[in-house]
Protein backbone atom coordinates (compact mmCIF):
# COMPACT_ATOMS: atom_id res chain seq x y z
CA UNK A 1 0.00 0.00 0.00
CA UNK A 2 2.89 2.32 0.89
CA UNK A 3 4.69 1.37 -2.16
CA UNK A 4 1.93 2.23 -4.16
CA UNK A 5 1.08 5.60 -2.78
CA UNK A 6 4.74 6.70 -3.32
CA UNK A 7 4.49 5.59 -6.76
CA UNK A 8 1.29 7.15 -7.59
CA UNK A 9 2.78 10.99 -6.17
CA UNK A 10 5.99 9.93 -8.02
CA UNK A 11 3.36 9.69 -11.61
CA UNK A 12 1.80 12.61 -10.39
CA UNK A 13 5.11 15.04 -10.15
CA UNK A 14 6.41 13.43 -12.89
CA UNK A 15 3.12 14.93 -15.18
CA UNK A 16 3.16 18.18 -13.07
CA UNK A 17 7.40 18.48 -13.90
CA UNK A 18 8.20 21.34 -15.65
CA UNK A 19 9.96 21.31 -19.49
CA UNK A 20 10.76 24.23 -21.80
CA UNK A 21 6.47 25.00 -22.88
CA UNK A 22 5.44 24.81 -19.18
CA UNK A 23 5.05 29.02 -19.15
CA UNK A 24 1.99 28.57 -21.54
CA UNK A 25 -1.36 28.92 -19.63
CA UNK A 26 -4.09 27.47 -21.73
CA UNK A 27 -7.89 28.48 -21.16
CA UNK A 28 -10.36 26.49 -22.74
CA UNK A 29 -13.27 28.16 -24.24
CA UNK A 30 -17.04 27.73 -24.64
CA UNK A 31 -17.54 24.45 -25.47
CA UNK A 32 -18.88 23.24 -28.93
CA UNK A 33 -21.80 20.51 -28.60
CA UNK A 34 -22.06 17.99 -31.47
CA UNK A 35 -19.51 19.40 -33.47
CA UNK A 36 -15.82 17.93 -33.67
CA UNK A 37 -12.33 18.60 -35.53
CA UNK A 38 -11.62 15.97 -38.47
CA UNK A 39 -8.79 15.46 -40.04
CA UNK A 40 -6.00 17.20 -37.74
CA UNK A 41 -6.42 14.52 -34.36
CA UNK A 42 -2.64 14.16 -33.64
CA UNK A 43 -3.90 11.53 -30.54
CA UNK A 44 -6.89 10.01 -29.56
CA UNK A 45 -7.67 8.12 -26.12
CA UNK A 46 -9.71 6.70 -23.87
CA UNK A 47 -10.16 8.71 -20.49
CA UNK A 48 -12.57 8.50 -17.51
CA UNK A 49 -14.10 12.56 -17.90
CA UNK A 50 -13.55 15.84 -19.68
CA UNK A 51 -10.92 16.94 -17.03
CA UNK A 52 -8.53 13.99 -18.01
CA UNK A 53 -8.70 14.93 -21.55
CA UNK A 54 -7.79 18.59 -21.13
CA UNK A 55 -4.77 17.53 -19.26
CA UNK A 56 -3.64 15.30 -22.00
CA UNK A 57 -3.87 18.43 -24.11
CA UNK A 58 -2.28 20.76 -22.16
CA UNK A 59 1.14 18.55 -21.63
CA UNK A 60 0.87 17.70 -25.75
CA UNK A 61 2.34 21.51 -27.03
CA UNK A 62 1.02 20.48 -30.17
CA UNK A 63 -2.44 20.32 -29.00
CA UNK A 64 -4.76 23.27 -29.47
CA UNK A 65 -7.99 21.50 -29.25
CA UNK A 66 -10.26 18.47 -28.46
CA UNK A 67 -13.14 16.30 -29.63
CA UNK A 68 -14.62 14.86 -26.36
CA UNK A 69 -17.29 12.53 -26.89
CA UNK A 70 -18.88 9.06 -25.63
CA UNK A 71 -16.98 5.55 -26.06
CA UNK A 72 -17.49 1.98 -24.87
CA UNK A 73 -18.44 1.49 -21.24
CA UNK A 74 -17.27 3.95 -18.51
CA UNK A 75 -14.47 6.03 -20.60
CA UNK A 76 -14.77 8.50 -23.27
CA UNK A 77 -12.90 9.28 -26.44
CA UNK A 78 -10.45 11.91 -26.07
CA UNK A 79 -8.56 13.12 -29.27
CA UNK A 80 -6.20 15.99 -29.34
CA UNK A 81 -5.71 18.07 -32.50
CA UNK A 82 -3.46 20.61 -33.81
CA UNK A 83 -5.87 23.31 -35.21
CA UNK A 84 -8.86 25.20 -34.09
CA UNK A 85 -10.53 26.44 -37.55
CA UNK A 86 -14.54 26.43 -36.51
CA UNK A 87 -14.63 26.15 -40.36
CA UNK A 88 -13.65 22.77 -40.06
CA UNK A 89 -15.73 21.30 -37.85
CA UNK A 90 -18.46 18.34 -38.78
CA UNK A 91 -21.57 17.69 -37.06
CA UNK A 92 -21.14 14.73 -34.78
CA UNK A 93 -23.67 13.72 -32.22
CA UNK A 94 -22.95 13.27 -28.80
CA UNK A 95 -19.56 15.10 -28.95
CA UNK A 96 -18.56 18.30 -27.80
CA UNK A 97 -15.28 20.21 -29.46
CA UNK A 98 -13.35 22.46 -27.43
CA UNK A 99 -10.51 25.18 -28.50
CA UNK A 100 -7.98 26.55 -26.24
CA UNK A 101 -6.07 30.24 -25.65
CA UNK A 102 -2.84 29.85 -25.19
CA UNK A 103 -1.00 32.86 -22.68
CA UNK A 104 2.53 32.85 -22.71
CA UNK A 105 4.20 33.63 -18.93
CA UNK A 106 6.73 36.18 -19.28
CA UNK A 107 10.22 34.15 -18.34
CA UNK A 108 11.22 36.01 -15.01
CA UNK A 109 7.57 35.08 -13.60
CA UNK A 110 7.66 31.47 -15.44
CA UNK A 111 11.57 31.26 -13.72
CA UNK A 112 9.63 32.04 -10.22
CA UNK A 113 6.82 29.85 -10.51
CA UNK A 114 8.88 26.75 -11.45
CA UNK A 115 11.19 27.33 -8.33
CA UNK A 116 8.34 27.59 -5.97
CA UNK A 117 6.75 24.41 -7.36
CA UNK A 118 10.10 22.63 -6.76
CA UNK A 119 10.14 23.89 -3.33
CA UNK A 120 6.64 22.66 -2.64
CA UNK A 121 6.99 19.66 -4.21
CA UNK A 122 9.95 18.97 -2.54
CA UNK A 123 8.12 19.68 0.96
CA UNK A 124 5.38 17.47 0.18
CA UNK A 125 7.56 14.51 -0.20
CA UNK A 126 9.51 14.86 3.21
CA UNK A 127 6.20 15.82 4.85
CA UNK A 128 4.84 12.39 3.48
CA UNK A 129 7.72 10.27 4.21
CA UNK A 130 8.07 11.43 7.84
CA UNK A 131 3.71 10.60 8.49
CA UNK A 132 4.49 7.30 7.00
CA UNK A 133 7.76 7.22 9.73
CA UNK A 134 5.44 8.12 12.63
CA UNK A 135 2.72 5.30 11.51
CA UNK A 136 5.71 2.77 11.51
CA UNK A 137 5.65 2.34 7.83
CA UNK A 138 8.42 1.66 5.65
CA UNK A 139 8.93 4.10 2.00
Amino acid sequence: MVKKTLKTLHSIYSLMSFTDDDCRIIEFKEPIENKAMKDHVIRSAEVINEGSCQVLCYVDPNCVSINFGPSHGEKYKCELNNATDEDHLTVLEAFTFLAIEVNILMPELCVSIVAIFFCIQRKLELSFRNFLRLKGWKS
